[in-house]
């Protein structure tokens, strides 16, 4: 009967944590890398966030955007100017300027949405450095990575939103009363 007490009253005791304490703490800050959005705008992560939040959702492949679209409602739902945004970051090795021309030309006509187009950010990097920055095994499935206005990463997780990682998502980002 006291086990079952001591872990009600450690369950209460957690459920209560300040917001700040219950975030999981990955030891990571996003790797200073620039792009150009698809309305042609060079952004540079993660100097240019303005949000207290981002939410960054990094795909390898192209086919890998069925995974993004999982995410895209939940980001969609907490958008608020200053407090929370989000990126699609294709994220492709180092190519020659016409190529890569074509292919962002390429991308912005399959999306004629003018506020997809701002939050989608083509990244032409070493990969290899930026995945070892960001402690990314594999390129399998899209990473998704929850960073502050300085670049810490406050939460991550990888693959088509799951309820798990939409349960989590949402508890850091709802504010606590």
């Amino acid at each position: 009967m006291r086990l079952v007490f001591v872990i009600f009253a450690a369950a209460c005791a957690l459920a209560f944590l300040p917001k700040a304490m219950a975030e999981p703490k990955y030891n990571l800050i996003w790797p200073q890398v620039s792009g150009r959005n698809l309305s042609r705008q060079e952004i540079t992560l993660p100097g240019d966030l303005k949000s207290e939040r981002t939410l960054l959702l990094v795909a390898f492949k192209q086919k890998q955007q069925t995974e993004v679209d999982t995410w895209l409602p939940l980001a969609r739902q907490f958008l608020q100017p200053n407090v929370f945004d989000f990126y699609e970051l294709p994220t492709l090795p180092r190519w020659p300027g016409p190529a890569k021309l074509w292919l962002e030309n390429g991308m912005r006509s399959g999306i004629p949405d003018p506020a997809q187009r701002q939050r989608t950010l083509t990244l032409h990097i070493d990969k290899d450095a930026f995945k070892s920055a960001l402690n990314i095994d594999s390129e399998a499935h899209i990473q998704v990575f929850l960073v502050d206005r300085a670049g810490n990463v406050v939460w991550r997780a990888e693959g088509p939103l799951s309820v798990a990682a939409e349960r989590a998502l949402r508890q850091i980002l709802t504010p606590q009363t």
